[in-house]
């Protein structure tokens, strides 16, 4: 259960308290995960049933009551929203498709997530409803971003950067000048 501190707000800014929860080790079951306000911990969520592996506080969802619900995924099949004032898990979307890695939300409000099966599913929000399936890395997907309304990127453990098409579901591109997996991408937008 949520052990609620002395604040009573969560920031817009979450940071996941790595000194409490060991990515890392997949054996622990005893996960936890922190919200930390000036360096004060105001909340334990603990209802992950496992290592957390992503989170992100949703901001372009259709139905605007969902925006900045919390969104946890670990290596379970299921993510879990949150509240994040009450610190409660308030929603679930299951799936058998095997342990979630990365969780992203597009600018369309949809969901897109990664499994360790190495493929992904985007969810359209509120209704939870798988609207595509994109198939075509070769390892564990490490990171997602979106630099287009219609063109988001995936990066993998396969050494490879795939831009995928967010109307069409197919692949657009690959690059693969990497000569070992990549974990992170970020995009910086030049100023004109």
């Amino acid at each position: 259960n949520p052990t609620p501190g002395k604040s009573s707000q969560l920031s817009e800014d979450i940071t996941l308290d790595r000194n409490k929860s060991n990515l890392d080790n997949n054996t622990n079951d005893d996960e936890e995960l922190h919200y930390l306000t000036q360096n004060e911990s105001i909340c334990t969520l603990t209802e992950q049933g496992g290592p957390i592996t992503s989170i992100i506080q949703l901001k372009n969802c259709r139905d605007k009551t969902m925006n900045h619900q919390i969104v946890t995924a670990g290596n379970t099949n299921y993510i879990l929203f949150w509240n994040p004032s009450t610190y409660q898990a308030i929603n679930k979307i299951s799936s058998r498709k095997g342990n979630i890695t990365v969780l992203f939300e597009l600018l369309d409000g949809s969901l897109a997530m990664s499994y360790d099966n190495y493929i992904i599913k985007i969810y359209l929000l509120p209704k939870k409803i798988c609207t595509s399936i994109l198939i075509g890395h070769a390892n564990i997907i490490t990171s997602m971003l979106q630099i287009h309304p219609k063109v988001f990127i995936t990066a993998s453990k396969d050494q490879s950067i795939k831009f995928w098409d967010t109307i069409e579901n197919n692949c657009l591109y690959t690059i693969n000048e990497h000569e070992k997996g990549i974990n992170c991408l970020l995009y910086i937008e030049q100023e004109t």
